[in-house]
């Protein structure tokens, strides 16, 4: 018996290190198969529905306990449209794995935001705490923070009107004064943003040219 127990137990710590490294690298594969849209997701980068479709389905095949993987599956059902009530428990079950995601706090945002104004007050606070300086958020959580205002501490409106500032006086970002705007409370928080009357006839002015679709 004991020639037969210490070989299993030299062998046991390399089944644990095989059983560990396993789901790791099936979550790597499907990363890999839906390259490069995770990457577009976390930059703002914009793809089909049928895209991102097929992106859920690929990362489905990852482990439940590889929480950034979830997230990126969350978000992908999320932009191709699928129901906030099937998205919320992959975004939940990744946020449990990992807690620090940025994206993930993000997505839960954005998916609660119209069911539970306090919890996706909380979950953007999250993001303002964690990512206060990431320029591709600003956008996101500028449009989440207008509709989430009435729920947001003092601090954190202060750190949506400072960053909703950038997306005017960051001109690469102005595409997306256009998208807050069109959400409730949006232009409440740019007119916030952005005091000095010259500033606001110039974005009147851009605005206008996005709307008619000029340059």
């Amino acid at each position: 018996m004991r020639r037969l127990l210490r070989p299993l137990l030299l062998a046991m710590p390399a089944v644990l290190l095989l059983a560990l490294a396993i789901p790791r690298y099936m979550a790597g594969l499907a990363l890999d198969a839906t390259f490069p849209v995770p990457a577009g997701i976390a930059a703002n980068r914009g793809f089909s529905q049928p895209v991102y479709r097929k992106t859920a389905a690929l990362l489905s095949t990852a482990a439940s306990g590889d929480g950034e993987t979830q997230i990126i599956r969350a978000q992908a059902l999320w932009l191709a449209g699928a129901d906030p009530a099937t998205v919320l428990p992959i975004a939940g079950l990744g946020l449990t794995h990992s807690p620090a995601s940025i994206q993930g706090w993000m997505t839960m945002a954005e998916l609660i935001q119209g069911r539970d104004p306090a919890g996706a007050a909380k979950a953007l606070s999250t993001v303002l705490e964690l990512s206060p300086y990431d320029y591709w958020l600003v956008g996101r959580k500028t449009r989440a923070g207008a509709v989430l205002w009435n729920d947001l501490a003092p601090d954190a409106r202060a750190q949506l009107i400072t960053q909703a500032r950038l997306l005017w006086t960051q001109e690469e970002m102005r595409p997306q004064i256009l998208p807050l705007l069109q959400v409730q409370g949006g232009g409440a928080l740019l007119t916030q943003a952005i005091v000095d009357p010259n500033e606001i006839r110039a974005i009147n002015r851009y605005v206008t040219r996005m709307r008619m679709g000029l340059p």
